[in-house]
């Protein structure tokens, strides 16, 4: 459970969900994708008791030969269990592909509107430069964060900044 935990914790932290909605497609993500390294470790466990069952019935002198047999007598001799475990994991993997296909979906969306909404504030600054200051996200309803607008605010400043300054001017002169 402390591996689960570790692993699902790191992989959501990954995917930076915003809210409840994409945390809960993350966490199914992660979970789903944990699933996918535990049925990949069942595989190989499988084939390593195989080899260990099947593995004397050859000596080739060849290690990669030796294997691919005991593999092969592996798969011959424990058909059902390598078809369940086989399709177990094309059903967790169809699971984990539409799900982290909808969490980005939604991550678009709302970075799509965070965009859009920092762009409105921009608007509303550079329309009312002496309320500069009161101008935050809360205040007129938009879901970006405070710290968002505020480098957004920054960057915006220093790419606009230097195009109208007299020295960028100069530089521009010289250069011509």
């Amino acid at each position: 459970m402390k591996a689960y935990t570790e692993f699902c914790e790191r992989y959501v932290a990954g995917l930076a969900p915003v809210g409840t909605l994409e945390t809960e497609l993350a966490n199914a993500c992660a979970d789903l994708q944990f699933r996918l390294h535990r049925c990949s470790a069942a595989e190989h466990n499988l084939f390593a008791i195989g080899f260990e069952e099947n593995g004397n019935r050859w000596e080739t002198g060849h290690p990669e030969s030796h294997t691919a047999l005991a593999m092969a007598e592996t798969l011959r001799s424990n058909a059902n269990p390598m078809a369940t475990l086989s399709l177990y994991e094309q059903r967790i993997h169809r699971r984990f592909v539409q799900t982290l296909k909808q969490l980005r979906e939604i991550q678009g969306e709302r970075r799509s509107l965070e965009q859009a909404q920092l762009e409105e504030l921009r608007q509303m600054a550079v329309e009312n430069p002496e309320e500069i200051e009161n101008i935050t996200p809360g205040r007129f309803g938009f879901v970006c964060s405070s710290r968002d607008w505020e480098l957004f605010w920054k960057r915006s400043q220093l790419l606009k900044g230097p195009r109208n300054s007299p020295t960028r001017h100069k530089m521009l002169t010289r250069a011509a």
